[in-house]
């Protein structure tokens, strides 16, 4: 059993000898460290911003805005001329209709009144119940003043008054002193012969004060120019209109401005006959007379009509007088049309100055009129 053992001892260690010799003989070094690795974090960039991604104001929802409504609160608009008469009475009635269909009025018109009808009619819509009460004339204020205190719940409005009576009556018109003022610089730097003239019907405050406007803007443009007012004394009556037309035209006038309702119709109807310019007034008049009116000077009555609806909405139509001027652009200049081509460009510019300079206040028409008056 003993040399079993021996044997079996000796067979292993023979086994080992022969492996090492299979080796090569090799040395076996001793484990080393692993080599190092640098390892290093994967690289991360820095946060970039979100892109700009430009948004324009078309893509942008606009808020919905809820629009106040009358609720068919009624007001009622009385003028002496007709609705027909393509200038001062056509233009306020387009703003009737405008502050009827956007914010929910119930309106009336009520035109052609005559002079000894006017109270009556005044108290008609009155007793009426109507909320707002319009006369499209100076005339109505006085009769205003004595009907208002009975009715303390309306509001009687005048569109081309100047003053206001407490609590009740207020006066909001579109400038006349600017739109004569631009009607003369027209006039000023166009005519040919250096006369110009305003022709209007009936004497009013508001017609005073566009007379003076224009025989001001005639003179910031032009010097040397002469600017004559004439008035008919009637603002039913285009023939007379037609007449004082003429009788300047035969004293050298080439360029006519005119205001008040139809009669206006006389003074460019002579115009054209007599191959001069005219200036419209109120409405772009210019498809009454194509090749006669160069321009006309816009009074806005429907942005004046829009300006009382928000301040009735907004309980905030009270006594006072509101100014409709080229700043808040109630008063500016109409396309040329066919003109377009005719007129100089240093005019286009020397008018686009003038606007802006009514606009900013730098032409102050109240000290010019104070100067003119004296």
């Amino acid at each position: 059993m003993f040399k079993s053992m021996k044997f079996r001892v000796f067979i292993v260690g023979l086994v080992l000898m022969l492996m090492l010799t299979a080796c090569g003989g090799q040395q076996v070094s001793q484990p080393t460290e692993a080599p190092a690795v640098e390892t290093k974090a994967p690289a991360v960039e820095a946060p970039t911003a979100a892109p700009t991604v430009e948004v324009k104001a078309e893509d942008t929802p606009e808020p919905v805005v809820e629009k106040k409504s009358a609720d068919g609160a009624k007001i009622a608009l009385l003028t002496l001329g007709t609705i027909n008469d393509g200038g001062w009475n056509s233009s306020i009635y387009e703003g009737l209709l405008a502050i009827e269909k956007e914010y929910g009025f119930e309106s009336t018109l009520a035109e052609k009144i005559n002079y000894p009808d006017m109270e009556e009619v005044v108290r008609t819509y009155a007793d009426a119940g109507y909320a707002i009460i319009i006369g499209h004339a100076n005339n109505f204020l006085d009769i205003f003043y004595r009907v208002a205190p009975e009715y303390p719940d309306i509001t009687f409005i005048c569109t081309s008054g100047l003053s206001f009576q407490e609590p009740n009556v207020l006066s909001i018109s579109a400038d006349s002193m600017e739109q004569g003022f631009l009607a003369g610089a027209v006039a000023g730097l166009m005519t040919k012969t250096g006369k110009v003239a305003f022709v209007s019907g009936q004497e009013s405050l508001p017609t005073t004060k566009t007379s003076h406007g224009f025989k001001m803007g005639a003179e910031y443009v032009n010097p040397d120019v002469e600017a004559t007012t004439v008035l008919t004394g009637n603002n039913a009556d285009p023939v007379r209109m037609n007449e004082a037309t003429n009788s300047l035209v035969d004293n050298g006038v080439d360029i006519v401005f005119t205001s008040g309702n139809a009669v206006a119709r006389g003074t460019l109807q002579a115009a054209e006959k007599r191959g001069i310019l005219a200036i419209g007034n109120n409405t772009d008049q210019n498809n009454l007379a194509p090749n006669t009116v160069l321009v006309s000077i816009i009074k806005d009555h429907t942005l004046l009509m829009k300006e009382v609806a928000e301040r009735y909405l907004n309980d905030n139509l009270k006594a006072e007088y509101v100014n409709m001027n080229a700043s808040k652009g109630a008063v500016y200049l109409s396309p040329w049309h066919g003109f377009e081509d005719k007129v100089p460009q240093e005019v286009k510019d020397k008018l686009d100055e003038v606007m802006e300079e009514l606009k900013s206040g730098k032409i102050d028409l109240e000290a010019m009129e104070k100067e003119l008056k004296e």
